[in-house]
């Protein structure tokens, strides 16, 4: 499969109780998808046609900030 993007960096800024993600990519035009479900209380990212290095993919916790955001995986 030929991916069309590269997904470099993600990073988490907290501002007051509020998590935020700011993902960086080589491109402009990236497709995302996102699907929230509330019974699991998660929110997921679908990122099309993109590919990134174990790095960049690993999962961290942010259980140590206020706010709803627990974890990224």
């Amino acid at each position: 499969m030929a991916f069309s993007a590269q997904l470099s960096k993600i990073e988490f800024i907290h501002h007051k109780d509020i998590g935020e993600l700011i993902l960086q990519f080589d491109v402009s035009n990236v497709s995302i998808q996102k699907y929230h479900n509330k019974r699991e209380k998660q929110i997921i990212l679908d990122i099309k046609n993109t590919q990134a290095n174990q790095k960049i993919m690993r999962a961290f916790d942010t259980s140590e900030f206020a706010g709803a955001l627990v974890f990224v995986s």
